[in-house]
């Protein structure tokens, strides 16, 4: 198995622009308060807790989907990778595999010729943008088919993922999906350490007048230049990505907003409203076209 390389400290989530449902994210804002304010340490941890959750299945004789392990080469298997966390580019110490590791697993599934199919079991809010369109096209290209399946949420970043598969399935009781489009949200930590007694000053050579200039003018409360130059052309990116990938998806959900189940259906975010082991039965159908 890829061993994940872990990153002991926060500077890739707190820079650059966030693909990500607000209510989702605020659930994760204790989390970094108490690593902000020393109760918690970032720090790297064993690979037991970073490495991603992933099984592997085979159907039995009966059409039942049984557990085997990835050292049994003789049996057929659909991997199936769980992404239950907030996406995020590189592995944390503080919890979530990123997508670069994810795609470097994946890429050792492609040596073993009893891994047919992967199914991406999704739950999550979304996450960086940073990285997200690179392992979608990833999912997208990949030589074997893959599936995705949510019983919970697939909103911004996460969609952004499940829209590079080849078919979406959503349980009926899953909570909600899409959230397509992306937010800048940066803290303003000058007053949090001038109360600690630092002052902090940007000095800039006289001809770097446009270094940094929307950072610079957002600080001031001017977010239009923020917008134009950084947040915009993320989420034309992001429309333009899903559109390629989801054929005749409704341009309704471009701009934002998160579905049921039924209204996912019915505006083309996902293809049926199934039980994973129809997703699975999906994949082995996939496979066996392929043959």
């Amino acid at each position: 198995m890829t061993k994940i390389g872990v990153i002991g400290n926060l500077h890739s989530l707190f820079a650059g622009a966030w693909a990500i449902d607000q209510q989702y994210a605020s659930s994760w804002l204790p989390v970094i308060h108490n690593i902000l304010a020393g109760k918690t340490e970032a720090r790297a941890v064993s690979d037991e807790n970073t490495e991603p959750i992933v099984s592997f299945l085979a159907l039995s004789s009966d059409e039942k989907f049984v557990k085997l392990t990835e050292d049994d080469p003789k049996t057929d298997v659909i991997a199936v990778l769980e992404i239950k966390s907030p996406i995020v580019k590189y592995t944390q110490g503080c919890g979530p595999v990123g997508t670069k590791d994810m795609m470097a697993l994946m890429d050792e599934w492609l040596q073993y010729d009893n891994i047919k199919a992967v199914l991406l079991d999704i739950d999550s809010g979304g996450g960086q943008v940073s990285g997200t369109a690179e392992f979608a096209e990833y999912i997208n290209n990949y030589p074997l088919p893959v599936g995705v399946y949510t019983d919970g949420m697939v909103a911004s970043a996460a969609y952004y993922l499940a829209a590079g598969a080849d078919f979406i399935y959503m349980n009926k009781h899953a909570d909600k999906i899409g959230s397509i489009g992306a937010y800048l949200q940066f803290i303003d930590f000058t007053g949090y350490y001038e109360k600690m007694g630092a002052k902090i000053h940007s000095i800039y050579g006289t001809k770097s007048t446009e270094k940094n200039k929307p950072f610079r003018e957002a600080l001031k409360g001017k977010y239009e230049l923020i917008i134009k130059e950084v947040v915009d052309p993320i989420v034309d990116k992001f429309h333009n990505d899903i559109n390629s990938y989801r054929k005749g998806i409704s341009e309704k959900v471009l701009k934002g907003a998160t579905y049921s189940p039924e209204q996912a259906l019915a505006l083309g975010l996902i293809d049926k409203i199934a039980g994973k082991e129809e997703a699975l039965f999906e994949l082995i159908r996939r496979v066996e076209h392929l043959n």
